[in-house]
C-alpha cells in the first residue's frame, strides 16, 4: 500500500507536459522539484537523454527547486532526477517540440520508502506559458493526414483561422500558401531550421522540402514574442529530421491517373472529354549513425512527375485557339543533414537543401496557350546550427545560412496581346519574359540566461542580400484592351514598351539590401500561476532609399514636392523630402498567462504588441527600381475610354496603323516612382483567450484577436484625367504628366478581427483530432489582402486612403471551419480525414465604363462605397487517407495507401467576373480542376516501405 501511495504522489506531481513557444529549432525542458510536503528541493540533478540518438544534457534545480534544460533537439526524451536521500524518478517518452518550452514538475519521495519510480509521460495538452495564438503540427499529423502534393505547408491550414490558397506569384504557381490574419500568404515568416526561407521580392515561402524530411512545425499566427521578427501575419517554424542510432529508411511511390479522377466542371461546360492526368510522386529517406550516440546523418529525396491538361474556351472569340492543352510539371527536392554532439554542452547541425521545378505560367480557361509562359525555378540552402550550454545553464544558439533562388519565365509567343471584358486573353503575356535572382547570407545569435524567476533572452540577426535582381523585357508588342466581348469591338487602350531608340531591350532592377534585427525579452514568473512575457524588438533595413534620380516619375514628383505643388495631395506627402531609410521600427510586446488552478487545467492568456514586416519589393519599390535603373519603358500609349477612333470616325481595329502617340515627350515613359521614404509595414496586435482541459485527453480553446495594419505598401495610380480633360498633374510634371503612373507609397491600412473556438484531442496511439471554427472580418485599403499591394480600382483617386476606401480584402471570409483527425482502430488500419470550409469571399463589380471621365474604364457603380462589394461562392473540400500497415520481416513494414482529394467533388467556383459590360458578368470563370483552383475529385494510390 505504501508503494502504491507513493506512486500516486509521483503521478500527481508529474504535471501534464505543457509546451510554450520558444525561439529556434530546439526545445526547452523546465519544471520544479519538491518533496512530499511540497517544499522546494534545491540541488536535484536532472538528466535528459534523447531516446533515439543518445544526446544527453543535465541541469541542477536552484534554491526555489526550479530547473531548466535548454537547447534540446526535438523528439522523445527520458528524464531522470537524482538526489542523495531521495528515491530516483524516471520519466519516459516525454515529447520535446520545436520552438517550445515543455514544463514538468517532480515530487520526490524519501529514499528507503520506495525504489526508483518509472513513469511514462503523457503528450502535451494545454500550453501554460504561451501568451499568443498558434498550434504545433506534430509528426503524427504530418505522417498520416492526406496532403495534396505532399507539401508540408498545407498542414498549416489545420490551425484555427488559417485558410489554404495558392501562392499569388507566378514564380511559384503550383505552391500552396497558408493564409492567416486576413492576408494572402505573403505576410508569414518562414523559418526552416532557424534560417530565413522567405521571398524578398513577393513574400511567402521560397524553397520547398521533401515531406519525409519534415520533423514537425510550429505555426504562431498571432502575438508571438520579441525574438520573432519580419512578420505581421504569423511565424511558421519548421525543423527537419535528423538521423538516430538505428539505421532507418523509407521508400514510397504515389500514383494518380485519369481513370481515378472526375471530370472538371470546366470540361463539362466546354463539352470536352476528361483531360489526361498522370502523376508519379516518389522518393525515400535514409538516416542512421556515423558514430553511435554522437554523430548521425539523414538523407531525403522526392520527385514529382505530373502531366495534366487545361481546357481553354475563348467564348467564341478565337475558336481556332480553343482546345485541351498539356500542363507538364516536374520537381525535385533533396535534403542532407549531419548532426554531431561535439561535447555534452555543444550540439552541431549542418543541413543542405535543394529544390528545382518547371511548370507552366499563366494557364487559365480563358487564356490561349500562346499567352502562357515556361517557368523554371532553382533553390539551394546551406544551414548550420550550433547550440552551446555555458556555465550557469546559459544557452547560446548560433545559426548561419546561405540561400540562393533563381527563377526564369520565358514567353510562348511574341504576338500582340488582346484583352476582353470576359477575361479572354490572347497574345504574348505582358509579364514575360522575366527573371528573379536572390542570394542571402544570414547570421543569427540568441543568448538565454536565468535570473531567479526571470528567463532573459537577447539576440541579433543580420541578413546580407547582395543579390536581389529582377529582369523584365515585357510588352514589346502592342497591347490592346477591348471594350466589348467582340473582336471588332471598340478598343479603349493601346500600349507597348521598348528601349531608347525604339529597339528591343529589357530592364534590370538591382535591389541589394541589408536586414538587421535585435531584441531583448523577459519571461517573468511573477508567481507559480502568473507569467509575463515582456519584450522589445528593433528592425532596420537598408537599401530602400535607393537612387531614383534617373527615374523621370521620381524626378518630377520630387521637384513638384519641393515647390509645394503637391501640398494636400494625399499619398504623395513624402515627395520633395530627401531620401531616408525607415529607422524608427521599435516594437514593444507584452503578454501574460494565468494558470488558474495551478495544474494546467485552465489557462487564461492575452497580450498586445507591435509587429514589423519586411517591405517586400514587389509591393513597394520593384518597378520604381526598374524605372530608375534601365532605359526600357513605355514608348507608346493611346487611349480613349469611349473607344479609339480612326480619322474617318470608324472604330480602330487591331492590325491597322497605330494612332498618334499620346505620350509626350516620346522617350520611354516609366510606370512607377517610389516614395523617398518607404516605411516597413507593421501591425498592432492584441489577443485574449483561454484553454480548458476536459478530462485527460481533451481540451477547448477560445481566442479573440485584433490586428490593425499600417504603412502597408500600395501602388495607386493618381494621375487621372479631370472630367475627360488633361491629367491631374499634367501641368506640374513636365516629363510624365501625360501618363497615369503609379506612386509606390507606404499608405495602406488594414484591420483584422476574429474570434476562434477550437476543440482538440491529443494523440494516444488510437485517436487524435483538431476541430476549429473562426468568425472573422478583414478589411484594408489594399483590395488584394492586408499584406499586398492595391490594384487600379479606386473609389476616388483624389482621396484613395480615406476611411470610406477601406473595404473587404480578397480573402475576407466570415466563417472558416477546419477539421482533421487520425484514427487507428487496430489491425494496422489508419483513417485520416481533413475537411476545410470557407464562406464566400468578395470580388469587385465595375461598370466597365469611364463614368467619371477620369481615363479609367473600371468605375464602381453609383452608390458603391468600397471595392470588393460582391461575394462569390463558398469553398469546401474533404480529403481522406486510408492506410493498411503490414509487417514483412523484422523492422520492415509495408503501407498500402489510398487517398482521395475533394471526395465530395465540390465545384468551388472562383474568378468571378465583375465587369458589367462583359457577357459573363457575375459568373465564375474557374472551377476546381483548373490551374490554381485546387482539384476536382482525384484518387491516388500509394505504396510505402519503412525499415
Amino acid at each position: 500500500m505504501l508503494r502504491l501511495r507513493l506512486l500516486a504522489i509521483v503521478l500527481l506531481g508529474l504535471a501534464v507536459a505543457t509546451p510554450g513557444f520558444a525561439q529556434g529549432v530546439n526545445g526547452v525542458l523546465e519544471g520544479k522539484v519538491t518533496d512530499e510536503q511540497g517544499l522546494a528541493l534545491p540541488g536535484v540533478n536532472v538528466t535528459v537523454r534523447h531516446s533515439a540518438t543518445g544526446f544527453q544534457r543535465s541541469a541542477t534545480s536552484d534554491t526555489t527547486g526550479v530547473f531548466r534544460v535548454p537547447g534540446l533537439p526535438i523528439g522523445k526524451y527520458e528524464v531522470k532526477t537524482t538526489m542523495s536521500g531521495f528515491a530516483a524518478q524516471t520519466l519516459k517518452s516525454l515529447d520535446i517540440n520545436v520552438a517550445s518550452t515543455t514544463t514538468v514538475d517532480f515530487r520526490l519521495a524519501v529514499a528507503g520508502k520506495t525504489e526508483e519510480v518509472v513513469v511514462t509521460a503523457e503528450a502535451p495538452l494545454i500550453d501554460v506559458k504561451d501568451s499568443g495564438v498558434g498550434e504545433i503540427v506534430t509528426s503524427t499529423q504530418i505522417e498520416n493526414l492526406p496532403l495534396n502534393g505532399r507539401q508540408f505547408g498545407n498542414l498549416a491550414a489545420l490551425v484555427p483561422g488559417v485558410s489554404l490558397g495558392f501562392h499569388t506569384d507566378p514564380t511559384k504557381s503550383t505552391q500552396f500558401a497558408p493564409q492567416a490574419g486576413g492576408g494572402g500568404g505573403r505576410n508569414i515568416n518562414y523559418l526552416i531550421d532557424g534560417g530565413d526561407n522567405n521571398d524578398d521580392t513577393v513574400g511567402g515561402l521560397v524553397q520547398n522540402f521533401p515531406l519525409d524530411s519534415i520533423g514537425e512545425f510550429n505555426f504562431q499566427t498571432q502575438r508571438f514574442k520579441a525574438e520573432y521578427g519580419r512578420a505581421n501575419g504569423g511565424t511558421l517554424t519548421v525543423v527537419t529530421k535528423s538521423g538516430t542510432n538505428d539505421l532507418r529508411g523509407s521508400a514510397f511511390n504515389y500514383f494518380r491517373d485519369k481513370s481515378l479522377n472526375s471530370q472538371t466542371e470546366t470540361e463539362k461546360l466546354h463539352e470536352v472529354e476528361k483531360g489526361a492526368y498522370r502523376k508519379y510522386q516518389y522518393g525515400g529517406s535514409l538516416g542512421g549513425p556515423i558514430v553511435r550516440d554522437k554523430t548521425h546523418f539523414f538523407l531525403s529525396f522526392e520527385r514529382v512527375q505530373q502531366d495534366t491538361t487545361q481546357s481553354v474556351d475563348t467564348l467564341g472569340l478565337f475558336p481556332e485557339k480553343d482546345g485541351v492543352y498539356d500542363l507538364p510539371y516536374r520537381e525535385n527536392m533533396f535534403v542532407g543533414k549531419v548532426t554531431h554532439q561535439l561535447t555534452p554542452n555543444n550540439y552541431l547541425s549542418v543541413r543542405y537543401g535543394f529544390n528545382n521545378n518547371s511548370q507552366i505560367y499563366g494557364a487559365s480557361p480563358q487564356s490561349a496557350p500562346e499567352s502562357w509562359g515556361d517557368n523554371k525555378n532553382s533553390f539551394h540552402s546551406a544551414n548550420l546550427n550550433l547550440n552551446s550550454v555555458l556555465s550557469g545553464g546559459k544557452l547560446n544558439e548560433l545559426m548561419f545560412q546561405y540561400s540562393f533562388f533563381s527563377n526564369h519565365i520565358t514567353e510562348m509567343s511574341t504576338l500582340p496581346s488582346e484583352t476582353f471584358p470576359s477575361g479572354v486573353y490572347v497574345g504574348q503575356s505582358v509579364n514575360t519574359p522575366q527573371s528573379t535572382d536572390q542570394q542571402k547570407y544570414q547570421l543569427r545569435d540568441d543568448f538565454t540566461w536565468n535570473q531567479g524567476r526571470h528567463e532573459l533572452k537577447a539576440g541579433v540577426s543580420f541578413i546580407n542580400e547582395p543579390v536581389l535582381d529582377i529582369t523584365f523585357s515585357t510588352g514589346q508588342q502592342p497591347s490592346y484592351v477591348h471594350l466589348e466581348d467582340s473582336r471588332n469591338s471598340p478598343i479603349s487602350s493601346i500600349t507597348y514598351n521598348g528601349s531608347i531608340g525604339g529597339g528591343e531591350g529589357g530592364n534590370i532592377g538591382k535591389i541589394p539590401n541589408k536586414q538587421y534585427g535585435l531584441y531583448l525579452q523577459d519571461t517573468w514568473r511573477a508567481t507559480d500561476k502568473l507569467t509575463f512575457d515582456l519584450g522589445v524588438r528593433y528592425d532596420y533595413v537598408s537599401g530602400f532609399a535607393f537612387d531614383q534620380e534617373e527615374n523621370p516619375v521620381f524626378a518630377d514628383l520630387q521637384a513638384a514636392g519641393r515647390a509645394g505643388k503637391l501640398d494636400g495631395v494625399i499619398g504623395l506627402e513624402d515627395f520633395g523630402q530627401e531620401p531616408a531609410e525607415d529607422k524608427n521600427n521599435v516594437a514593444p510586446r507584452a503578454g501574460f498567462t494565468f494558470d488558474a488552478n495551478g495544474n494546467g487545467s485552465l489557462v487564461v492568456r492575452g497580450g498586445a504588441g507591435r509587429y514589423y514586416d519586411f517591405a517586400y519589393t514587389n509591393a513597394n519599390i520593384l518597378f520604381a527600381v526598374i524605372s530608375a535603373q534601365s532605359s526600357f519603358g513605355q514608348i507608346y500609349s493611346h487611349d480613349n475610354t469611349a473607344g479609339i477612333k480612326n480619322p474617318d470616325g470608324s472604330n480602330y481595329q487591331v492590325g491597322q496603323p497605330l494612332p498618334p502617340n499620346q505620350l509626350t515627350p516620346t522617350r520611354p515613359h516609366f510606370n512607377h516612382g517610389a516614395s523617398p521614404r518607404i516605411k516597413q509595414p507593421y501591425t498592432d496586435q492584441a489577443n485574449l483567450g483561454f484553454s480548458k482541459s476536459l478530462g485527460k485527453s481533451y481540451a477547448i480553446e477560445f481566442d479573440a484577436i485584433y490586428a490593425e495594419g499600417k504603412d502597408l505598401g500600395v501602388r495607386p495610380r493618381l494621375n487621372v484625367r479631370i472630367n475627360g480633360g488633361p491629367r491631374r498633374f499634367s501641368t506640374i510634371l513636365p516629363n510624365v504628366g501625360s501618363s497615369n503612373f503609379a506612386a509606390d507609397v507606404s499608405e495602406g491600412r488594414s484591420h483584422y478581427k476574429a474570434i476562434s473556438l477550437a476543440f482538440k484531442k491529443r494523440w494516444d496511439g488510437k485517436l487524435q483530432f483538431l476541430a476549429s471554427y473562426t468568425l472573422s472580418k478583414s478589411t484594408a485599403t489594399s483590395r488584394r489582402a492586408t499584406d499586398e499591394f492595391i490594384g487600379d480600382t479606386l473609389v476616388n483617386a483624389f482621396d484613395p486612403f480615406a476611411d470610406v476606401q477601406e473595404g473587404p480584402t480578397n480573402n475576407d471570409a466570415r466563417h472558416r471551419i477546419n477539421l482533421s483527425g487520425v484514427w487507428s482502430p487496430g489491425f494496422g488500419l489508419t483513417v485520416a480525414p481533413v475537411f476545410r470550409y470557407r464562406s464566400k469571399t468578395p470580388y469587385t463589380i465595375t461598370t466597365g465604363n469611364d463614368d467619371n471621365k477620369d481615363g479609367v474604364n473600371f468605375d464602381l457603380p453609383a452608390g458603391t462605397e468600397t471595392v470588393n462589394q460582391a461575394r462569390g461562392s463558398d469553398f469546401s473540400q474533404l480529403d481522406l487517407r486510408v492506410s493498411k500497415k503490414f509487417s514483412l520481416t523484422g523492422r520492415v513494414k509495408l503501407d498500402l495507401i489510398a487517398e482521395a482529394f475533394n471526395v465530395l467533388n465540390a465545384k468551388n467556383p472562383g474568378g468571378y467576373n465583375g465587369n458589367m459590360r462583359s457577357s459573363t458578368f457575375g459568373q465564375p470563370t474557374e472551377y476546381a480542376g483548373d490551374f490554381q483552383r485546387g482539384e476536382q475529385r482525384i484518387g491516388q494510390f500509394g505504396l510505402r516501405v519503412e525499415f
